[in-house]
């Protein structure tokens, strides 16, 4: 004979459904498969996003370098190629002392300051014949050829030397301006004062591209800062030796 079930253990038994426990089943799977959905599409998006920047800072790289080059290309009529470069490496500095004035460069009689400042330029004054190879060579910008030199050599001028023409062209207008005022000697104005203009002009672009970040002391006995000072300065001896080589 059987035994009989009780009334609650024939309850539980009539409330065991299996496709209830096949549903939950499947839903379990359901939101797993979700959650692995979610997790791909998650690494999908970041490294498509890595890929991306990647491809932006190689794209960056890109047009910096070519932009450099079209720069270089465009202002190369200031570039180290110009003012000498690979030809005279300057590697050498010299150590020179920064004085309020010096000594017969900046006397009053220009019968003893004129010589050294003439002294101060090269032969030719900054001048170079170059001929078409060499400019071709170089990517400088086309100057006007010359009619005093054989070969097709074009002229050009050292941007350095330019400037120090100024220099000297300044003070002898200022010299002219004081004999002028003092001793009515005649000033022609439309002559040196725009020359003077100009001179002013190009000293400030040199001295705003050449800029020089030394830090001068002040003293409450010096009138002018950094007197006696020594300066690490260029040494113009290699470039003056091509410039006369070339001038020939």
């Amino acid at each position: 004979m059987e035994p009989l079930m009780s009334s609650s253990s024939s309850r539980e038994k009539d409330d065991y459904n299996p496709r209830q426990s096949s549903d939950s089943t499947e839903f379990n799977v359901i939101i797993h498969a979700k959650a692995r959905n979610t997790r791909a599409k998650i690494l999908i998006l970041v490294a498509s996003i890595a890929w991306l920047s990647v491809f932006a800072l190689l794209l960056g790289i890109y047009h910096r370098l070519a932009n450099n080059q079209k720069c270089n290309c465009e202002i190369n009529d200031v570039g180290s190629n110009l003012l000498v470069g690979e030809d005279v490496p300057i590697i050498n500095k010299v150590a020179r002392k920064y004085h309020y004035l010096e000594d017969k460069l900046d006397d009053d009689d220009f019968s003893v300051t004129d010589p050294v400042w003439a002294d101060l330029f090269p032969v030719g004054g900054g001048i170079v014949y170059l001929s078409q190879e060499y400019i071709e060579s170089r990517r400088l910008p086309i100057s006007s050829i010359s009619p005093n030199r054989p070969g097709n050599k074009s002229v050009y001028e050292i941007a350095g030397y330019h400037s120090l023409h100024c220099v000297s062209a300044l003070r002898a207008n200022l010299w002219r301006a004081k004999g002028a005022l003092e001793g009515g000697l005649p000033y022609d104005m439309e002559e040196y004062w725009y020359h003077t203009v100009h001179c002013l002009a190009d000293l400030r672009q040199y001295i705003m591209c050449n800029f020089d970040e030394t830090l001068m002391r002040v003293e409450d006995l010096i009138h002018h800062p950094g007197q006696e000072q020594l300066k690490l300065c260029k040494d113009t001896g290699p470039i003056d030796r091509w410039l006369e080589t070339n001038y020939q």
